[in-house]
């Protein structure tokens, strides 16, 4: 089935952005050297290596809550955009691979008219969700591969998408999340695949270290 507005949308976050889409897996110590190049401004870095290096240290936690970014955004809604600043960078010291975050502090500098620091995180969310994007979803061999579960979520409402149903399935030992997804204004129907093969054996583990 040819999904236009997915395929659409995949392909032009990857004409803006330019990121490499498929890297090996780094090392945990290469994750503050990438935040490092990101934040002195280069925005031409493999973001999913970044994103893979996160996934690597001590703070990952795939299904845990961040309680400032529901302040973030109460602060964006309400028009106190220093204040949403605020709390988007205190997620960002933890997380720097949060598309929230970089999405608030873009709309929240854009609003302030500092155009140069929104533009920075606007290249920075692109090439986030741009190294999710690398196939279409359309089945297991062509999944997103997500590192937790709001990546999913920001990927779906990007796209317009409504959720109708959600399974877990495992396919040649990997999970994946699949979704039956309506476009909210097509009104076409579909089926996606999310490889959340990383954040469910995280989650084993950490099971099994508890026992």
């Amino acid at each position: 089935m040819f999904y236009r507005n997915f395929l659409l949308l995949v392909g032009l976050i990857i004409m803006m952005s330019g990121s490499v889409l498929f890297a090996e897996t780094p090392s945990a110590n290469s994750y503050q050297d990438l935040v490092a190049k990101v934040k002195g401004g280069d925005t031409s870095i493999d973001f999913k290596a970044l994103r893979i290096a996160y996934t690597q240290t001590a703070q990952y936690n795939p299904y845990g809550k961040d309680e400032n970014i529901p302040l973030m955004f109460e602060a964006l809604h309400a028009k106190e955009f220093a204040k949403a600043l605020e709390y988007a960078q205190s997620v960002l010291e933890k997380n720097y691979v949060d598309i929230d975050a970089h999405y608030a502090s873009l709309a929240a500098y854009g609003e302030m008219g500092n155009n140069d620091r929104s533009e920075f995180h606007r290249s920075v969310a692109l090439g986030l969700i741009d190294s999710i994007a690398t196939g279409d979803g359309s089945s297991p061999e062509s999944a997103l591969q997500v590192i937790d579960v709001r990546e999913e979520y920001i990927m779906l409402n990007i796209a317009g998408l409504e959720t109708q149903k959600q399974t877990l399935q495992q396919f040649d030992d990997k999970n994946y999340d699949v979704f039956e997804v309506i476009n909210r204004e097509s009104g076409q129907t579909f089926t996606l695949y999310f490889d959340v093969t990383i954040p469910f054996e995280w989650l084993n583990k950490s099971l099994k270290d508890k026992k």
